[in-house]
């Protein structure tokens, strides 16, 4: 099997089994507050590319890890992403209509409906990673529950979407990338060695790679929505997070989906 073959099933195989999980976690139902879940749901399921639940996968197989009993923290990581979108789409935030082809949420469900389907899914990633996950030592998940939940608050994506709001030139657009986008997939990459138990070196090379993958990822965002005409930043920051990857033996998928994000830039 070559390396881009490798590459695209494992990359399969992560997505699927998330999409199962996610579907596990929040099944349809018909229960009084149906509108509220089928608005978590239409948001959840708009079609994302779950990069972020891959790489905590992937990290915590590159660790010798086993990576699905850390299906339950990749779901939550998706539930808190998507979360923020529900919110940032909101008229009181970016106020934008449409969101991965679709209507945003809140055109959808109406305002009200959007902001709570945004909360319950914080709620709901905190449900899903404190629910007592086999296979894992309670010190570990509590340790990946944390690191994920600091990367969705103050530190991370509040604090971040807080100073973008704000964001008058006295702010540099990195201080704002570190917290929206960098944090949790820094928080993806560290919580994957967390679980598979691996040495402080590795998940500290891990958050190195993720913070420069992370800013890579949201220049690249800004450049293809015409943000910025200026794409070398994107590439330098992938390049740099390729550099940031010594101790692990395995890191072909890895540098297999930075290729192909850098290759989408050239084209």
């Amino acid at each position: 099997m070559n390396r881009q073959t490798e590459f695209d099933t494992r990359n399969k195989t992560y997505i699927a089994a998330i999409e199962a999980a996610l579907d596990r976690a929040l099944p349809r139902d018909d229960m009084p507050q149906k509108r509220l879940l089928d608005a978590m749901r239409y948001s959840l399921f708009t079609g994302g590319k779950r990069l972020r639940p891959v790489m905590l996968l992937e990290f915590c197989r590159m660790c010798g890890g086993a990576w699905e009993p850390a299906l339950p923290y990749a779901c939550a990581l998706e539930m808190i992403h998507t979360y923020s979108l529900i919110h940032d789409d909101l008229p009181c935030m970016d106020n934008d209509d449409a969101r991965r082809g679709k209507l945003t949420n809140h055109i959808v469900y109406g305002e009200a409906t959007a902001l709570l389907a945004g909360s319950a899914l914080l709620s709901a990633a905190f449900e899903t990673m404190l629910r007592p996950p086999a296979g894992i030592s309670p010190e570990r998940a509590l340790q990946a529950a944390y690191i994920i939940a600091r990367s969705s608050g103050l530190h991370g994506l509040a604090g971040g979407q807080e100073l973008d709001l704000h964001h008058d030139g006295k702010v540099m657009d990195t201080t704002v990338h570190e917290r929206k986008t960098a944090a949790v997939f820094i928080a993806a990459a560290e919580a994957g060695c967390v679980i598979a138990g691996a040495r402080p070196e590795l998940r500290e090379e891990a958050a190195r790679f993720a913070h420069s993958f992370g800013l890579g990822f949201q220049f690249a965002d800004d450049f293809t929505d015409g943000e910025t005409s200026d794409c070398d930043k994107a590439l330098g920051y992938y390049r740099e997070a390729l550099t940031r990857l010594n101790g692990f033996e395995d890191t072909a998928f890895i540098t297999e989906l930075t290729g192909r994000l850098t290759e989408k830039l050239r084209k």
